[in-house]
């Protein structure tokens, strides 16, 4: 692996590592809305956002273990 090649790497696996993290806050804030949240609607919105974020937080993980 080149130099260049190295230093692509290790930036793709920071952007992952920041990804990770924004992905938990956002998974953190938004399970707070749904327990502070009387409206089914906001609810319902808020799972379904929820959801869609487990699911990136799980591929960047996936990643994470194994960037090759």
């Amino acid at each position: 692996m080149n130099l260049l090649d190295k230093k692509i790497m290790e930036d793709r696996i920071a952007t992952y590592q920041t990804r990770e993290m924004i992905l938990n806050d956002l998974i953190q804030e938004t399970f707070k809305i749904i327990v502070e949240s009387t409206d089914p609607i906001e609810i319902k919105a808020e799972a379904k956002k929820l959801a869609d974020y487990r699911l990136q937080l799980v591929e960047v993980q996936n990643y994470l273990k194994n960037p090759n």
